[in-house]
């Protein structure tokens, strides 16, 4: 199909949907390329008109100003560096207003300043995110693509365990098969990276949301450093009509910045721990002497997320009973089971969940049940919340 007639399709389908999108009026092409004579072509370029910039252009701002419009540029022939450098520019520009929608139950948005993690847990599906779509490339032919500046990464050592971490002050980009820039959202796959172009995300976004932070990462892990959690809990306090969520599998480093006095105890951040199985290392009794009895601090908003759920938590705990014995410091208790077709994979019993859910309603603690679970436990799902409505 050539592209005149493609574009005849896109908006012969336009015109026939303008009734249900309204918006589709403003729907226009530019015309930059086709064949001139050079009294045109030294007309139009005056009146503005680029070459390689987008044809087609929809001025419709969407989702709380997430998106400020949609271009589209369609090449069939060798793409030229005008038609990068404009398309880069414009993802550039985009990136001051884009978080992502989640589809995780819980949650409105995910967003992810720092990405990457040192755990290395087996049913990890952020790593294998990152491993697809890994990668960048900050210079071309000698130049620095898109925009002429470049992405100027920082790559520093963690003392305690001396793995490479990565600063990004602006978004890095990698090519595609037919040699158009996108964003690279893993330049360095799964190496703890600090994106700090994303900081500013949460004030873009005016309707108050509940945002999952950093779900590509450990935000608290041993190896991240105290200025990057730093700047992302001021950037939190940027935008405090947001509710922020984090979840770690080190809540002793919640402790750590509580004894510091560097822990939020506004009402919107709620701090959670992961658990998957009753030997989780950091909430066994042994570990637990120096926190008062508790896994994470109290006089905050806190919250244990039981997911994957991989044996039988509430009986076989040390404590004799996890929620029954944590009950006054969790105010929200979220379960799910494994996704994927992982070999090992573990399928939780409808037993383990019913302790489970048992213990929590005795202490009045809300119980979320993600949709992970369904399969298992049937319709409805339990989804509480902590909150005066769900999600929001």
């Amino acid at each position: 199909m050539s592209e005149h007639t493609e574009q005849q399709c896109v908006f012969e389908w336009a015109a026939y949907n303008i009734g249900k999108y309204p918006e589709l009026e403003l729907l226009a092409e530019i015309p930059n390329g086709g064949k001139r004579d050079i009294v045109t072509a030294v007309n139009l370029k005056a009146e503005g008109v680029k070459a390689g910039f987008p044809d087609i252009i929809l001025p419709v701002p969407r989702g709380d100003n997430r998106y400020h419009g949609l271009s589209e540029r369609r090449e069939t022939a060798r793409v030229r560096r005008t038609e990068r450098v404009y398309c880069g520019e414009i993802l550039r520009n985009e990136r001051n207003s884009i978080m992502n929608k989640t589809k995780i139950d819980w949650a409105d948005f995910s967003w992810n300043p720092v990405t990457g993690c040192e755990n290395d847990c087996e049913y990890c599906y952020a790593r294998k995110i990152a491993n697809r779509f890994e990668g960048f490339e900050p210079r071309c032919g000698g130049e620095y693509i898109p925009d002429g500046k470049g992405t100027s990464p920082k790559s520093i050592y963690n003392s305690t365990h001396n793995e490479p971490l990565h600063i990004f002050n602006e978004q890095p980009f990698k090519r595609t098969i037919g040699g158009l820039w996108q964003k690279a959202s893993f330049p360095y796959d799964f190496e703890p990276t600090f994106h700090r172009y994303r900081l500013d995300e949460p004030t873009h976004l005016k309707t108050p949301s509940t945002i999952f932070v950093c779900s590509m990462a450990d935000l608290f892990g041993d190896w991240v450093p105290d200025e990057w959690i730093y700047d992302v809990f001021d950037a939190c306090a940027a935008a405090p009509q947001h509710r922020y969520l984090f979840l770690t599998k080190n809540p002793a480093r919640y402790w750590e910045l509580k004894n510091k006095g560097l822990l939020p105890a506004e009402s919107n951040y709620w701090f959670g721990a992961t658990m998957t199985n009753s030997e989780s290392e950091n909430y066994t009794a042994d570990n637990l002497p120096d926190y008062t009895g508790t896994p994470i601090p109290t006089h905050r908003n806190t919250f244990v997320s039981v997911e994957p759920i991989q044996d039988d938590i509430e009986d076989k705990h040390p404590t004799g009973g996890f929620f029954t014995y944590y009950s006054k410091c969790v105010k929200w208790a979220i379960l799910g089971a494994e996704t994927g077709n992982r070999r090992d994979k573990i399928v939780p019993k409808r037993e383990w969940i019913e302790k489970i859910v048992k213990a929590c309603q005795k202490a009045k603690v809300p119980v979320f049940m993600k949709s992970s679970l369904a399969d298992i436990w049937g319709e409805p799902l339990i989804q509480e919340t902590p909150f005066a409505a769900n999600k929001t």
